[in-house]
């Protein structure tokens, strides 16, 4: 059998040539790869720890009146920050029907919400006069207009960053149609806030 023939030095030194480019070439792409998901991995962290916390929703999803002095509603609060603790302190809720205010046994409350929590408040009020089967405008449509507000004030803590702090002082109003009986049935209804902050 005929001895193999060895490369010449030339192929032999051409071909490590391009196995040392390519390597290199590779090497180049997966630093630049590397680098470039730090950076975006930094940049997108900036913006979430930049991002001023969004203001807590509530709806008031149930609400009768158990007496004709007596409402009784339930107040859905979501807390709808990934990276934001609430606490909301001193909440007072009046209720007011035509030229008539009742406060409830849940004033002054004070509570905390984790990220993504919902917690649920049922306030009653009473001393409210509703004559039902009067001769009334609310009474012959079958519900009552009673206006719900309240009053919070929020101290937003970021998980990651406990220093960053935002306060906020809202109030809520709840624009309600109560139904006048058990026949009708009451609808979800959403809580516009503003700003009581100067």
């Amino acid at each position: 059998m005929p001895p193999a023939e060895l490369p010449a030095p030339g192929t032999m030194e051409s071909q490590l040539d391009n196995l040392c480019a390519r390597l290199s070439h590779n090497l180049k792409w997966s630093c630049c790869s590397v680098v470039f998901l730090v950076v975006m991995s930094i940049f997108i962290l900036s913006l979430c720890l930049a991002k001023s916390p969004d203001n807590v929703r509530c709806h008031v999803t149930e609400a009768s009146l158990v007496t004709d002095s007596n409402l009784t509603i339930r107040i859905t609060i979501r807390n709808p920050n990934g990276f934001y603790h609430v606490h909301h302190d001193h909440i007072n809720f009046p209720a007011y029907y035509q030229n008539q205010t009742s406060g409830s046994l849940l004033n002054n409350a004070s509570f905390s919400q984790g990220r993504k929590n919902e917690t649920h408040l049922t306030p009653s009020f009473n001393g409210m006069q509703i004559l039902r089967g009067g001769n009334d405008s609310d009474s012959r449509e079958n519900y009552y207009d009673i206006l719900v507000k309240f009053n919070m004030q929020d101290k937003y803590k970021r998980q990651l960053l406990p220093r960053m702090r935002h306060h906020r002082h809202l109030e809520y109003s709840c624009e309600l149609k109560v139904p006048a009986s058990s026949a009708s049935s009451f609808n979800t209804t959403l809580c516009r806030y503003h700003n009581l902050d100067p």
